[in-house]
């Protein structure tokens, strides 16, 4: 899984670079303790380029939730190795909380 996310994070950076996009976080440092972020969305685009940004920030493997819809041939096949969570999984919830849970709890880093 982890070499799928650096993949997708080596494949993002490359689309932004071209496209002389210049995405930045600023702010605080993240903590180690498990975060939940948000976007607000216009495109299916945030699907990659939130968790490319927070990898490159600090360098934890993120998950997200997509739509279903996105979920087929090979685009389904590489965002389930990066960990991406459809929004009709049914045990999505369940997902989110164990991460979490193995973060609180000095378990290994959630890929």
């Amino acid at each position: 899984m982890r070499l799928a996310f650096a993949f997708s994070s080596f494949l993002v950076g490359g689309i932004c670079k071209l496209l002389g996009a210049n995405i930045s976080i600023s702010g605080e440092n993240l903590p180690d303790s498990p975060i939940l972020f948000v976007a607000n969305h216009f495109t299916r685009f945030e699907t990659f380029v939130v968790p490319h940004m927070l990898y490159e920030a600090n360098g934890r493997p993120t998950r997200s939730l997509a739509a279903d819809s996105l979920f087929v041939g090979f685009l389904g096949k590489f965002m389930r190795r990066v960990g991406t969570i459809s929004s009709k999984n049914k045990e999505r919830d369940c997902i989110i909380i164990e991460d979490g849970y193995i973060r609180i709890n000095g378990g290994k880093a959630v890929y």
